[in-house]
């Protein structure tokens, strides 16, 4: 569970507002009540009295909320300090300028904004770097999460997954979320997510759809653990910490099709890299899902082996390397199973017959594994554009930290953000495919699609 003590009171913002509205509303109703001359209004005693009263009350409250003031307002000096301290070019992306002037804004702001607002403006602050090392979090922000999968396909948000029990709601085109525009979400939502490209924000949008603590975050529902409405229909947030191992989805869990963030993770690691061939075993499929994680009881060696001598004996004609939703890691991990003598000898190098999967769920040593591949041995990108750089930060190092005051998680970077990958922010697809509805309702990869039409 959360532990409330890290984080001031969420309502104090609400609670300041409410007491000044309360004494505005009883100083608009004391001039109603005077006439010509207020002193008649009381007697001197019963004045005096009064105003000690009000005094002491007013006095309490004032010093109570900038105390509070205070406390955000040196949390987000700290926040600045330790981003532009540890890292060693932060402004080289968007300028020193727009992130001071955001800063400012904050700074003053804080007074006038309930501690929702003020942690969202942290985060946009954070975000507003553009490097995609750096982070910001809460303890436990992702336990509640939604029961289903919402996903931008050619023509709108849909929900492309269900578990048991919300099967209505499968290939429904999601257009409010308690009676929220859902454009209107995601582009709030984007603010808060990493702005190293704009593919990056909207997969980070449309991951954050998905947990219950967002949507308190934008104060359109109070409390983790309750009911939203996707369009007309209600949907219970579940506890993943508790849940996911349980979780019965109904369409398979696959590469590409899984916004959801923890959900993805999960399956990730559970099946960091499998290969497959057509019936005919024309077409060698390899999904490499993680440069990270690798079974313990079935290496990368191993793994390549098999590979090997399967491709030995179908002569496989057509060959998909599929890094959909690769998160990075190491860079050498794919070449640890598949080496250079493997496509010069089933003759893939700069054949037309040789694909990269990519999307925005593809970072870091998954995009340059997927740059490699296309620049040194020629093969097709296709899919869509990838979440980072080719050309990704040389990170030296980078520390998690917490606020003093109000306990929530950032994590700073020593990277410096290159020309090149100002350049070229993403990695773009040779072929650009996106799934569709009727991909969705036919249970359809419009890649493997694409490519088995040859």
């Amino acid at each position: 569970m959360r532990n409330n003590d890290l984080k001031p009171n969420s309502n104090s913002g609400s609670i300041r507002k409410s007491i000044v509205i309360l004494y505005a509303l009883s100083f608009v109703l004391f001039l109603s009540a005077c006439e010509i001359n207020y002193e008649g209004f009381l007697s001197n005693s019963e004045r005096n009295v009064s105003e000690s009263s009000n005094s002491d009350s007013q006095e309490f409250t004032h010093e109570m909320a900038e105390a509070e003031d205070q406390k955000w307002r040196d949390d987000l000096e700290q926040l600045k300090h330790d981003i532009t301290w540890y890292n060693t070019a932060p402004f080289e992306r968007y300028g020193e300028e727009a992130f001071n002037n955001l800063y400012d804004d904050i700074y003053q702001d804080i007074p006038y904004l309930s501690d929702n607002e003020i942690e969202y403006k942290f985060r946009e602050l954070i975000y507003s770097i553009g490097d995609g090392h750096i982070d910001i979090w809460t303890e436990n922000e992702s336990d509640y999460s939604l029961p289903i999968m919402i996903d931008e396909l050619d023509d709108g948000y849909y929900v492309v997954n269900v578990t048991k029990g919300y099967e209505g709601l499968m290939g429904e085109k999601v257009e409010t979320i308690n009676g929220h525009k859902i454009e209107d979400l995601i582009d709030k939502l984007e603010k808060i997510s990493n702005s190293e490209n704009k593919y990056w924000q909207r997969a980070g949008a449309i991951d954050k759809l998905h947990q219950a603590y967002f949507y308190n975050l934008l104060e359109i529902q109070e409390g983790r653990n309750k009911k939203i409405k996707i369009n007309d229909k209600e949907v219970k947030f579940i506890n993943m910490f508790f849940s996911l191992g349980s979780l019965e989805w109904v369409k398979p869990l696959e590469l590409g099709s899984m916004p959801n963030s923890i959900v993805k993770e999960d399956a990730i690691y559970n099946t960091p890299y499998s290969y497959s061939f057509s019936e005919d075993g024309k077409i060698l499929r390899i999904n490499f899902s993680s440069c990270y994680y690798e079974y313990d009881d079935y290496s990368l060696v191993e793994f390549g082996k098999d590979i090997y001598s399967e491709a030995e004996i179908y002569k496989p004609e057509v060959l998909l390397i599929d890094l959909r939703d690769n998160g990075g890691g190491r860079a050498s991990q794919l070449y640890a199973a598949i080496s250079e003598k493997f496509f010069k000898e089933f003759g893939f190098i700069n054949s037309p017959k040789f694909y990269v999967a990519i999307n925005e769920g593809t970072f870091s040593a998954g995009v340059l594994t997927a740059h490699v591949l296309k620049d040194k041995f020629g093969a097709t990108l296709i899919g869509t554009p990838t979440g980072g750089s080719p050309y990704t930060t040389g990170v030296t190092d980078t520390a998690n930290k917490v606020l003093k005051n109000t306990g929530i998680n950032f994590r700073v970077s020593s990277a410096k953000v290159g020309k090149k990958m100002i350049e070229h922010p993403s990695e773009l697809p040779d072929v650009m495919i996106k799934r569709t509805f009727d991909d969705l309702k036919n249970d359809r990869d419009p890649i493997l699609d694409y490519i088995n039409s040859f």
